[in-house]
């Protein structure tokens, strides 16, 4: 099981590495993969614009690290930014310890020098730190200079937008795996009216799949326009 803060933070089961569009992102599933293992070089930070997919993979790392039994936690650091940096102390006892919008953080002295305890205490335990931040960490505004130069000692893994033909095989083979028969036509459709990013596509195809289950219908061009047109 899980290691979970006393907060209402909880993980989406929804949100696993098979689940995730890898597109061109395939070097970083396979390394949170081994992150997840006990494995892989640590700290790492994945960075990239609203809607990339960050938080899914730092969910998905967090559950698989937790069902190989180690200790796990992934926590929202714009979430907990208010209540100040006592909501870290101790989490240098988690193996696998996933940190998200983590430069939310960065420019506010006590929140960095509990970051920096924090970083040494994993080190010392050769535990795993996973990051995501919507930019590099060069271009933070760090206090602390001996902080940057930590979190930025292990891989730093920028996420690539999948393409127009990407999404299209991904929603073709995802839809596979919830038993929906989706065509090429119908997936091209959907790309051109939905947000190409993870997280829509990924909700748009779970209300499809309910849609069609509830009214025995293949996913048809026209029926995936009424489900879309009638979308709140």
């Amino acid at each position: 099981m899980s290691q979970q803060l006393p907060l209402p933070f909880g993980l989406d089961p929804e949100y696993t590495f098979a689940r995730f569009l890898q597109g061109p992102n395939g070097e970083v599933v396979r390394h949170l993969e081994c992150v997840a293992q006990g494995s892989g070089a640590s700290p790492v930070l994945i960075h990239g614009p609203f809607g990339s997919g960050k938080t899914h993979l730092l969910q998905a790392c967090c559950m698989a690290a937790a069902t190989r039994g180690q200790s796990a936690m992934t926590l929202p650091m714009k979430m907990v930014r208010e209540q100040g940096p006592l909501a870290i102390d101790g989490l240098g006892e988690i193996d696998c310890l996933c940190l998200d919008d983590i430069e939310s953080v960065i420019g506010n002295a006590a929140w960095e020098d509990a970051l920096f305890l924090l970083f040494n205490a994993l080190k010392d335990r050769e535990a795993h730190l996973v990051m995501t931040a919507r930019t590099p960490p060069d271009s933070w505004p760090f206090v602390l200079k001996d902080l940057h130069s930590r979190l930025a000692s292990g891989p730093i893994i920028a996420l690539k937008p999948l393409s127009e033909s990407e999404s299209i095989q991904a929603l073709i083979g995802h839809a596979s795996a919830l038993g929906l028969e989706m065509s090429e036509a119908v997936a091209h459709y959907l790309v051109r009216r939905v947000q190409r990013d993870l997280g829509s596509l990924l909700r748009q195809l779970d209300q499809l799949d309910r849609a069609s289950m509830a009214a025995a219908r293949r996913l048809t061009i026209p029926f995936v326009r009424s489900i879309i047109d009638n979308d709140p």
